[in-house]
């Protein structure tokens, strides 16, 4: 059977290839393109976003009124592009109606720019005015703090008018008048400020945002979203991107033309390039859940219409959150931010943002022992609720009698995405947010989580093709929790205990690193940094000699940033204590020695060697190597690498061996060069293990272990949050490789 290929199937193959419209000899150029496509110079435009800006708002306090210091200063930010001024905490306390986020705009009718800071400061000192009048509006990444990213019309009004009218608690009624600032025209968006200087959080807002999301989800299943109309608004799809317009004509043969906007360009497509848009009103709105038409299209406009206003999260549904890179450095991050989230029961209660899923799986918990009346019972076991599972408690070191299985709470988070898009970052601030600096009888901090992870970057990260810092091992992070409950029958969750685990999926990157990868930054790091004394110990004052594995930085600029690095790295190594300082110095350091000179001791190469040679070619090298192994002698060392050479290398294996001699005939077929890799391999998972096993005694002492002991006989008050961070997700045709995924 003969297929039929037309001229018009031709010229879109050719397009799609070339960028430019096919002709056949003998045709113009006008005849050869078809209707309402765009030539070769033709730029179709880009969207144009509404940047939603706040309002200032004027905040005046007398000093009179103020019982205690203010609780804030004044500083220059230096993270910004623009140089901006801003409001830094020094205590939870917003009652002033000063949130964090905040950037100053003038003090007492004075402008910022005619100031130092240590004049602003002085006004908030008690030598400082009487009155201080301050202007101030969110910055751009904070502005969900202050208006909620959801736009509300007359009806919705007149619905929450009439919930409030209703309802007996007169707190809320109190404040629904402030929650509500009109912006343009009939919009309306949530006014969260007034709420936060009353109630220190976003607590208690599920019940109002509810009911916007209802009316909000109302109006968009009402409308019907599969056919394309005339005067719809689409999104058109083309190779440079996409295109917002609106549809003037539908044609019989079921093209459409589209009126592109900004402009007037006019556009000729079928149904298969377009895809229906959404409202204005839901430009950059904070859960895709809201959406009227969730196409990918739709779907990637309203990501990118979030990050031209700095806003790196947006809910999709309730029980994922989508994250990106900003690429900068954003002030969203601290134990005062914390402090609005921390109260919070339900998720619709907070805004978008990494806490709001490390505090939604902390409401969850507390829910799941409200709903055990009897969960202060010593030795019963209780039904399962609904994310709850069954595990057996141990301790280890502590001699009990065996307690029955019970029903742990137990909540997972998983950090998903691409290699680059900031998982491990934003597992580092979801980790923090379960140790908070207050937390009762914790002895885990934010400074310690930092350290841990400052270590694990060092030791499981390297540069690859797409990412500077890709983390090459999964992470699991299990934070312990104990529940204390309260008069008020409401639950306390306090953190006891943090344990992690490592899974190194690419620990041969030691010996054979893709092309033009360089090896883990703990090398280069230790490499560059190390200080005289230990250098002298180690034997690495001379780093001339040519080595498999790694070589050391040559450039002035890559030397000073990693002597930098390994200072944060012994810093950090500091933080975690003494006696994981003498360990990561005297165990974990000698083995990163070690594997530096076996990588200069070399082996023969299989051209070279006999039957029976096996051996270094550096024995320099080889004798350095086995002192820091603890080795007697090189020969020792060289039986530990290659094998035993007494045994003859036979080529095939009866099927009545046992595994053990399997192994050694494995190894005997395999070249001087794969058996020193494998060992040197195997190295570095020791050295990595060696790491996580002193971290996990660091973070747990004694005093912890303990503590779990008398608990033992109340199982029940256990609780358990999982973080996962596998590595991100890595194609290799983006590096221009077609394997190394």
């Amino acid at each position: 059977m003969v297929t039929k290929i037309t001229k018009e199937a031709v010229q879109k193959v050719h397009e799609q290839i070339f960028g430019n419209a096919f002709c056949v000899l003998g045709e113009t150029r006008a005849e050869c393109t078809p209707p309402g496509f765009p030539s070769l110079r033709t730029r179709l435009p880009f969207p144009e976003f509404t940047v939603k800006h706040c309002p200032p708002y004027t905040i005046i306090f007398n000093r009179e009124h103020c019982t205690s210091q203010l609780g804030f200063l004044f500083e220059i930010d230096q993270t910004s592009v623009r140089q901006r001024v801003v409001v830094k905490f020094n205590s939870a306390d917003f009652s002033l109606g000063v949130i964090p986020g905040d950037v100053v705009l003038s003090i007492n009718d004075v402008d910022i720019q005619q100031q130092s800071v240590h004049d602003m400061n002085s006004k908030l000192s008690p030598n400082g005015p009487p009155e201080v009048k301050l202007v101030v509006v969110p910055s751009e990444e904070s502005i969900e703090w202050s208006v909620r990213a959801i736009d509300i019309d007359p009806s919705c009004l007149f619905e929450l008018q009439r919930l409030f009218s209703v309802s007996g608690d007169c707190t809320n009624r109190c404040y629904f008048d402030s929650l509500l600032k009109k912006q343009d025209g009939l919009l309306r968006r949530l006014n969260l400020r007034h709420w936060i200087k009353e109630t220190g959080s976003f607590n208690l807002l599920n019940e109002i945002i509810r009911q916007v999301y209802l009316h909000v989800l109302r109006d968009s299943t009402s409308e019907h979203k599969s056919l394309c109309n005339v005067n719809d608004l689409v999104i058109v799809s083309h190779r440079d991107g996409y295109s917002l317009g609106s549809i003037t004509e539908k044609f019989p043969d079921g093209t459409y033309q589209i009126h592109l906007s900004p402009g007037r360009q006019q556009l000729r497509v079928s149904l298969d390039d377009i895809s229906r848009a959404n409202a204005k009103k839901l430009e950059g709105i904070e859960d895709l859940m809201l959406m009227q038409h969730l196409n990918e299209p739709a779907l990637v406009y309203n990501l990118h219409a979030r990050f031209l206003t700095s806003l790196p999260y947006t809910y999709a549904g309730d029980f994922a959150l989508i994250a990106f890179n900003p690429m900068r450095n954003l002030d969203i991050y601290d134990e005062f931010v914390k402090e609005l989230f921390v109260k919070c029961e339900n998720r619709l209660d907070m805004p978008p943002h990494i806490y709001s899923v490390a505090q939604t799986a902390l409401a969850n918990l507390k829910r799941a022992f409200i709903a055990r009346r009897d969960f202060g019972a010593a030795d019963e076991c209780f039904e399962a609720s609904g994310d709850e599972r069954t595990c057996s408690i141990t301790t280890d070191g502590v001699s009990a009698a065996s307690t029955a299985p019970v029903k742990v709470p137990t909540q997972a988070i998983c950090v998903l995405g691409r290699s680059g898009s900031g998982k491990s970052i934003n597992t580092e601030h979801l980790v923090e947010y379960f140790f908070p600096q207050s937390a009762p009888g914790s002895e885990i901090d934010a400074s310690k989580v930092r350290a841990v992870m400052c270590l694990l970057d060092a030791f499981t990260c390297s540069r690859t093709l797409l990412n500077s810092n890709a983390s090459r091992c999964l992470r699991l992070f299990t934070i312990e929790l104990i529940a204390e409950i309260h008069s008020d029958s409401s639950v306390q969750l306090n953190p006891s205990s943090l344990l992690i685990d490592l899974l190194l999926l690419d620990k041969f990157r030691v010996t054979r690193r893709p092309m033009g990868e360089p090896t883990f930054h703990i090398f280069y790091y230790f490499l560059a940094g190390l200080e005289d004394k230990a250098r002298r110990e180690y034997m690495l004052e001379d780093l001339s000699f040519p080595n498999l594995f790694m070589t050391p930085l040559q450039k002035p600029e890559d030397q000073s940033l990693a002597k930098s690095r390994w200072q944060a790295v012994t810093q950090a190594a500091r933080v975690l204590g003494t006696g994981f300082e003498e360990v990561f110095n005297s165990c974990v350091c000698r083995l990163l020695a070690a594997i530096y000179h076996l990588g200069c001791a070399g082996a023969t190469a299989p051209q070279a060697q006999t039957s029976t040679t096996r051996r270094f070619i550096n024995l320099t090298a080889a004798e350095r190597a086995a002192h820091l192994l603890g080795s007697a002698s090189v020969d020792a060392l060289t039986a530990d690498v290659f094998g035993n050479e007494e045994s003859p290398r036979t080529p095939s294996v009866s099927s009545g061996q046992s595994i053990q001699a399997m192994d050694s005939l494995a190894s005997e077929s395999a070249s001087n060069l794969d058996l020193l890799g494998g060992f040197v391999a195997n190295l570095y998972a020791i050295a990595t293990t060696t790491l996580r096993d002193n971290i996990n005694k660091a973070l747990n002492s004694s005093s912890s272990v303990m503590r779990s002991a008398s608990d033992i006989n109340s199982p029940s008050r256990s609780a358990r949050i999982f973080v996962v961070d596998p590595p991100g997700l890595q194609t290799p045709e983006d590096g221009g490789r077609v394997s190394g995924g």
